[in-house]
């Protein structure tokens, strides 16, 4: 990781978003063996609940890959504005050599 990175390490972000989404397809299983409405409403509530949670968490996602998108961008910028100077000091280094 660079010192100067906006964003840490997504990559916990993305396993919550899998274990939320994995267990939503695990409840869901667990409720179609039930026929009971109670049981089928609380389900329905739970899981939208837990979808706006991982939509949520997809968010801050994107939000971090912009951030790191654009911090990528102006390091790639400076990384060129810094091989133009080094092309141009090389280039007086030869002129005073006399090349």
């Amino acid at each position: 990781m660079h010192k100067r990175e906006p964003v840490k390490d997504t990559c916990p972000l993305i396993d919550k978003c899998i274990k939320q989404i994995k267990s939503a397809v695990d409840k869901s299983i667990d409720v179609s063996y039930s026929r009971d409405v109670d049981t089928m409403e609380a389900w329905i509530e739970d899981t939208v609940w837990l979808l706006d949670k991982i939509i949520e968490a997809f968010e801050e996602l994107r939000d971090s890959n912009a951030k790191l998108r654009d911090w990528g961008c102006n390091e790639a910028s400076r990384v060129d504005e810094l091989e133009e100077k080094v092309d141009e000091l090389e280039e007086k280094v030869d002129e005073l050599k006399g090349n």
